[in-house]
């Protein structure tokens, strides 16, 4: 009997142990499936995060401050790019729009850093400046378009500098010799020209924000900007995928605050065209041969043209205004986010949010066409 009790312990022990290690087996093969729930869990995690971000931003930017800031910045913007494209199509030269494409992200970066002053104003003393003492408060977007002055200049002068060496190359008998010759600074001008609209790109969100969190460096001007640049480079290399990430749902709850008012000023536009022509079927070609009278512009012309230009940039820089202002709040807390994400997380929560709100951004903007 003892012996039989001894052999049943064994042969219970035994079997312990076999399922031990068949439960083990179980628990390797377990721990992909673990580490990829856990990363869609985090992943999903984050990027509700970003989501939650972005309507945060758009919720504080319902601020009739940032507004004002945002139509002076977004009517001087738009201004510059009509200039450019009025001038280009006069002289009948196509990189004039890009020269006014870039100028026009100066007004821009000044709106987003002078709305992050004050922001930051706020949070420093828990309660938005009084309206009055504005004007003193600013000047941190003066800074930064210093500070991009740079980017632009750049910009500029490598693009007319491209458009210079191509037409030396069109020159009869030594155009081969020139074209051989100015290859490579082509390349270098092109190098430069990307460098810029990069740092730009990313830069332009966050500048105004950086500028206050950064300390002041003492130096020449040179050392000063460069150690700008570099900072700002670094900032840019950690956040440039939060950045595009953001700007997602940050465009669609943009649309959120913006399509009141751009209902209400396309009605007044309607409207007050309507009254002019006395014939409502009448206003596209009323407005078609408005704008062809400036195909051919005389003095006159040109001062209407001028002051036509002015109207258009406040009515859209005045809807812009509730755009810009949702998207600076929501850069100011990018930049103060702070995350432990990896770099694939990052990724695989900008394809998710592309293709989620991609279809839904694309055919916002459709339908406001």
């Amino acid at each position: 009997t003892k012996q039989r009790k001894e052999s049943k312990m064994e042969n219970t022990q035994t079997n312990h142990q076999l399922l031990a290690i068949r439960l083990r087996w179980l628990n390797w093969l377990s721990k992909p499936i673990v580490a990829i729930w856990n990363f869609i869990v985090e992943l999903m995690s984050y990027v509700w995060s970003i989501i939650t971000l972005a309507w945060a931003g758009m919720k504080e930017s319902i601020n009739y401050r940032y507004w004002i800031i945002g139509t002076i910045g977004g009517s001087t913007s738009v201004f510059l790019f009509l200039l450019f494209f009025f001038i280009g199509i006069q002289v009948g030269e196509p990189t004039l729009f890009s020269i006014g494409a870039v100028l026009s992200i100066l007004p821009i970066a000044w709106t987003y850093a002078e709305i992050a002053n004050l922001i930051q104003y706020k949070k420093q003393n828990g309660n938005d400046i009084e309206l009055k003492s504005m004007k003193s408060a600013l000047g941190l977007g003066l800074n930064a378009i210093k500070f991009f002055a740079l980017y632009v200049a750049t910009i500029v002068t490598m693009v007319i500098a491209q458009v210079v060496l191509d037409l030396l190359g069109l020159i009869p008998a030594v155009g081969p010799t020139f074209l051989g010759i100015i290859a490579l600074p082509l390349v270098v001008a092109s190098m430069l020209i990307i460098l810029s609209v990069l740092i730009l790109s990313f830069g332009t969100p966050i500048l105004g924000v950086h500028l206050l969190a950064e300390k002041t460096v003492e130096g020449s001007l040179f050392s000063r900007f460069t150690h700008k640049s570099i900072s700002l480079i670094r900032i840019i290399s950690k956040k440039w995928l939060g950045i595009i990430l953001v700007s997602f749902p940050a465009s669609i709850f943009g649309l959120l605050v913006t399509v009141l008012p751009a209902v209400f000023i396309g009605s007044s536009i309607a409207l007050s065209t309507g009254i002019a022509t006395e014939v409502a079927q009448d206003n596209v070609n009323r407005l078609m041969s408005i704008v062809s009278s400036y195909s051919n512009p005389g003095f006159f012309e040109y001062v209407g043209g001028f002051f036509l230009a002015i109207s258009v940039s406040v009515l859209i820089g005045f809807v812009l205004s509730f755009y810009l202002s949702s998207f600076a709040c929501t850069y100011y807390s990018i930049y103060t986010h702070r995350n432990d994400k990896s770099f694939s997380k990052k990724i695989f929560g900008l394809i998710i949010v592309a293709i989620v709100m991609g279809p839904v951004l694309i055919g916002g903007f459709v339908g406001g066409f």
